[in-house]
């Protein structure tokens, strides 16, 4: 369970609950992994930095094909 943040597709509360869920996906099932705040807030952090990493990942392989514009065409 070493990529385990990759599976990760959301969170979810109920207000005025301690209680937090992680919505995980493997294959064709989805769990619902019950979490004490102060694990849901480490869990959000690493969560929010992975998708971060991701972004900027993508950005910088999407720059080379950006100089291709669609309404010109090809000369």
């Amino acid at each position: 369970m070493g990529n385990s943040i990759y599976s990760i597709v959301g969170f979810s509360h109920i207000e005025g609950s301690w209680f937090w869920n992680v919505l995980i996906v493997r294959g064709k099932h989805c769990y619902r992994i019950p979490l004490l705040y102060p694990f849901y807030y480490i869990l959000f952090a690493l969560y929010k930095r992975r998708i971060q990493m991701n972004l900027e990942s993508y950005k910088k392989h999407e720059e080379p094909y950006r100089s291709f514009n669609v309404d010109e065409g090809i000369e």
